[in-house]
């Protein structure tokens, strides 16, 4: 049902054209009358089909233009047009009842006419009253023309034309009063409108009993934000916070009228303040009360920053660590802080319109006469400054930089504001500045080193002391109009640019570094130098001060003391050398000399007489060797062996090496294990038969020290920029006290000499020269009665004369297979 009425609402309902509420009320009205008859005629048209079968096609035609004629009508009184179909109506029934008059169609004309009554009753339902007085006078034209052209005798034309007129005044009558007071209810509303539109505060209008709104203006939904709908029939306590919305429900019981503040939530979420008011009112006739809202958000905002302002002013006027005082233009005191009053003793309210000049902390009468005459020149307008000595109520003097400020109002000067900061601890920095600077100026000028002062963003020296042109043998114009480079020698200018530079970008330089220098007469000098860079107190940088001292002397004292020392040191190596190696060609003399006196004694016994050949051919071998390898140590000490550098790929080393080892007839007494892992990139720079000497030395000591079916493991691998060659056996070993000594010249284990005798103890000692010669490192490490590991470390692509990066500690001995210590 609900659908169906909703639809009939919709059919009937004026077009939003149609903007005045009496306008749409009227062509509503006008559009359910057409409907009525509509459905009258529709429903009577359907019985008459049902109950006369005979209908004729004629009267079926007029019945179905009928219906069609009301839904025009219809259609057409929904539109601002409404009144024409009103005049349609007027018009329609008066000529189909004259037509049934003038077709003879009534028994009682008078009773038949008299429904002209109701098309002047429609007019004046929806027509202006000028316009219900032309239908009317229509109407009545009718009533009198009409009988006149057809006269009948059953129609009286005088009673219902005297009947209609009096009902066609009443009507009218009716309908001007009526349209009187719709245009006074509607110029009524109209001014409320128009004043609830006006009007800058929000105004709503609420029921009386449960206080929903019934009527608001344009200023509350500006303020709110909320639409039409989410405002209609609703609280205002709705858009109140919670807090708020209680507060207004005691101010609702009490409706005194006093305006009250209150805090309300906008769409958005966010927070307004307003002050609101409560006043009886009649709403259409009816009891209610207007409810006021003015927004006053700024006007709390600017009273919320005013005391936040006020608290703020206090809280910094009584807790700054300045004395301030507020003085008028003659310097009499009207307020002040308490940091001055606490230094001072004093009350606000015993010293309020004193001379703030005879208050007892000034020093002595200078200060007070020097406060005085600063006051005189701020209440003329001028700022002041100047500083002064106060002592406080415990008697402690501190010294104050005070400033006096003059407030003006229209260009004159209302009052002063006195600022006094304590400056002591500044005076004291200043005086111990000022004395540090002296002693570095002291320090400066007479420093036995040369000090210069270098611009550090152009690089040119801006001041140096008396040391540094006595060092250069000339002007300070000479070093204010120089170039950095002025006095370094070509070479270095490079090296010196780069300093300067790396101290621009802020590194540190902390160690002394070297320059060749030239005086101003052209002589080259050797100096140590050392530069830093200098910041000032914020840590900017200031400039670059540079220390140089002259090494002439000192590389002149220090080049007599290390040849002296050297001297000594060859000494000292000469001697025994010559020690050790008398013992080392004693004992071989000794045992062949033996030989040479027993072996004539067995004169006839050849097998006693080769026994002593073998030990004199043994003994010269020793001594052969121990010749060669004496000499190979001198030359190498001296180092004055000549060497034949080549680029070795050390996977092709390492296999003529081998090829070279296994060539012995002791080599295959043990159980040998190669593991070469070089690539064709481990290429070392050095002296091949050199090396293979080095390596010989290190190959022979394992297959000597090695027992029989004992194992040695050989491994050449790659680190980094390091070739790595390790030998490893399980030999006899040595204690950690014959380690220590190994690479002694001369030195053999006892152990080592029971199973070689011929060995001259010089093989690892010319091994470790030939390494270091190369630029690389030899390692031992050994167990006793496990074995003995030996690590030769080479550099990878170096080239001859160039120093390579420290050897690496960390493939030794992690790698090897035995766990040496």
């Amino acid at each position: 049902m609900s659908a169906l009425q909703s639809f009939i609402h919709r059919v009937l309902q004026p077009t939003d054209r149609i903007t005045d509420s009496l306008e749409r009320q009227r062509a509503y009205t006008l559009s359910v009358l057409f409907g009525i008859l509509l459905l009258s005629s529709f429903v009577g048209g359907l019985l008459f089909i049902l109950f006369d079968p005979a209908i004729q096609p004629d009267t079926l035609t007029l019945i179905i233009l009928g219906n069609l004629m009301y839904i025009g009508l219809i259609t057409l009184s929904r539109t601002i047009h409404y009144r024409i179909s009103a005049w349609l109506l007027v018009i329609g029934i008066t000529a189909i009842l004259w037509g049934g008059y003038f077709l003879d169609f009534y028994e009682s004309p008078q009773s038949a006419l008299m429904y002209l009554v109701g098309p002047i009753i429609v007019a004046s339902l929806v027509m202006t009253s000028l316009q219900t007085l032309l239908a009317f006078v229509f109407i009545l034209l009718t009533l009198i023309i009409f009988p006149i052209i057809n006269p009948n005798p059953n129609y009286n034309p005088y009673n219902l034309p005297v009947f209609l007129s009096g009902v066609g005044i009443l009507t009218f009558a009716w309908v001007y009063l009526s349209n009187r007071f719709s245009e006074q209810l509607k110029a009524s509303q109209q001014r409320y409108r128009e004043l609830m539109n006006a009007n800058d505060e929000a105004i709503l209008v609420v029921d009386y009993h449960d206080a929903h709104i019934l009527d608001y203006n344009p200023a509350f939904k500006r303020i709110i934000g909320y639409t039409d709908e989410e405002i209609m029939g609703r609280f205002p306590t709705d858009f109140l916070t919670p807090e708020s919305a209680k507060l207004s429900k005691k101010y609702w019981e009490d409706r005194s009228g006093i305006p009250h503040q209150l805090k309300g939530i906008r769409q958005d979420g966010s927070n307004f303040f307003v002050r609101s008011t409560i006043k009886p009112y009649t709403f259409r006739e009816e009891p209610a009360y207007v409810v006021t809202f003015q927004d006053i958000s700024q006007q709390h905002a600017a009273e919320t920053a005013l005391r936040l302002s006020e608290e703020r002013f206090e809280a910094i006027f009584h807790n700054t660590f300045q004395f301030i005082s507020v003085l008028d233009t003659h310097g009499r005191i009207e307020g002040m802080n308490e940091p001055t009053m606490r230094f001072g003793d004093y009350q606000l309210k015993t010293v309020r319109g004193s001379y703030i000049w005879r208050l007892n902390w000034y020093k002595d009468d200078e200060s007070r006469k020097l406060v005085e005459s600063k006051i005189r020149e701020a209440s003329a307008g001028h700022f002041t400054r100047f500083e002064v000595d106060l002592v406080s109520s415990e008697g402690i003097t501190i010294t104050v930089d005070v400033s006096l400020k003059p407030i003006t109002n229209e260009e004159t000067v209302s009052m002063l504001i006195m600022e006094a900061r304590d400056i002591t601890d500044r005076k004291r920095e200043e005086r111990k500045r000022l004395e540090y600077q002296h002693r570095y100026q002291a320090l400066f000028n007479h420093t036995v080193d040369a000090v210069f002062i270098i611009d550090i963003s152009t690089g040119k020296p801006i001041a140096a002391n008396e040391q540094a042109l006595r060092m250069l043998r000339c002007t300070m114009q000479d070093i204010i109009s120089a170039e950095l480079t002025s006095f370094i020698v070509e070479e270095e200018h490079t090296e010196t640019f780069s300093v300067l530079e790396q101290l621009r970008s802020g590194v540190e330089i902390t160690s002394a570094y070297e320059r060749k220098m030239r005086r101003k007469d052209g002589e080259i000098f050797i100096a140590e130098i050392t530069a830093m860079r200098v910041r000032d107190a914020d840590g900017h940088p200031q400039y670059i001060q540079s220390m140089i001292r002259d090494t002439t002397e000192r590389r002149e004292s220090q080049q007599r003391d290390f040849e002296l020392a050297l001297n000594r040191e060859r000494v000292q190596i000469l001697e025994n050398f010559i020690t050790q190696a008398s013992h080392h060609f004693r004992t071989p003399i000794t045992s062949m000399r033996i030989s040479t006196h027993i072996l004539p004694k067995y004169h006839g016994n050849e097998e006693k007489q080769q026994e002593h050949y073998e030990v004199l051919q043994k003994e010269l071998k020793r001594l052969e060797n121990l010749l060669n390898d004496l000499l190979m140590v001198s030359r190498l000490q001296r180092d004055e062996e000549e060497y034949y550098i080549s680029r070795m790929l050390m996977s092709q080393f390492i296999a003529e090496f081998r090829t070279g080892i296994e060539s012995k007839s002791s080599y295959s007494q043990h159980k040998w294990s190669w593991d070469v892992q070089w690539e064709n990139d481990t290429i070392v720079v050095g002296d091949k038969q050199r090396l293979t000497r080095a390596m010989t030395n290190i190959f022979d000591n394992a297959m000597s020290y090695t027992p029989e079916n004992g194992t040695i493991d050989v491994r050449c691998y790659k680190h980094n920029s390091w070739a790595v060659i390790e030998v490893e056996d399980t030999g006899i070993g040595m204690s950690d006290l014959e380690l220590r000594q190994v690479f002694d010249d001369f030195y053999r284990a006892p152990a080592a000499r029971e199973l070689d005798s011929t060995s001259t103890g010089l093989g690892l000692s010319i091994t470790e020269k030939i390494v270091d010669r190369h630029k690389g490192t030899v390692r031992v490490a050994s167990v006793l009665d496990k074995g003995t590991v030996v690590q030769v470390i080479l550099p990878v692509l170096l080239d001859w004369n160039t120093p390579p990066p420290p050897a690496p500690f960390d493939i030794y001995p992690s790698n090897t297979k035995s766990q040496h210590t």
